[in-house]
């Protein structure tokens, strides 16, 4: 009997041991941005006030390197590419229309050229005074870069990449905070949790 359950303990033990493995690492980055992508991990974000959304994403150093191999990247170049981003954290801040709605985000509340051309002034070169990390303390960290990337395109929303340095808060949980001055639809925080940070799982290179 005794050595019964034994057994079962070591299977358990193993099943257990696999599942945290297959948790942790994946094999392409496919698989990755899924993972990013299922709300369910505490990577993404989502808030609708009125007739606008605001859909915010962690990008792991993983992604980011990755994004940026081709089919003959080598260890080498991950490891070169690592070492560059691990000094920052950033973000995929996007604004836009809510889901029953289709309108262009950049025209919304404006009624002439002056007023369009404020907005935009703000959303690519202000967006830095309205964005902050909130940490555990309540203390407000300021990004190190805010740039817009679809400011001539043709969707309805405006993506921002918000990068903050790399900075001990970040082992904590913290907030992303959003003071809404284009839309005026007040303070908005995003609570990101410190163990969905870290449970983001590796790619395991084949090279």
């Amino acid at each position: 009997m005794k050595r019964s359950l034994n057994i079962i303990f070591l299977i358990l033990s193993v099943t257990v041991l696999i599942n945290c493995s297959d948790k942790r690492s994946i094999s392409d980055l496919g698989q990755l941005t899924k993972y990013i992508n299922n709300a369910d991990n505490g990577l993404v974000k989502e808030k609708t006030i009125g007739v606008i959304t605001y859909k915010l994403k962690y990008l792991p150093t993983e992604y980011l390197v990755h994004k940026q191999l081709d089919a003959g990247s080598n260890k080498t170049i991950i490891d070169s590419l690592s070492k560059d981003y691990k000094n920052s954290i950033t973000f995929l801040f996007s604004i836009g229309p809510s889901d029953d709605k289709s309108f262009d985000i950049t025209q919304y509340g404006v009624t002439n050229y002056g007023e369009f051309a404020n907005l935009i002034e703000k959303m690519c070169f202000r967006a830095n005074e309205l964005i902050y990390i909130q940490d555990q303390s309540g203390k407000e960290h300021k990004p190190a870069i805010v740039q817009m990337e679809n400011i001539n395109a043709l969707e309805k929303h405006r993506n921002l990449m918000v990068v903050f340095h790399n900075e001990d808060y970040f082992s904590n949980d913290f907030s992303f905070v959003f003071n809404d001055e284009l839309f005026n639809t007040g303070i908005n925080k995003f609570l990101f949790k410190s163990k969905d940070i870290n449970d983001v799982p590796k790619i395991i290179s084949k090279s």
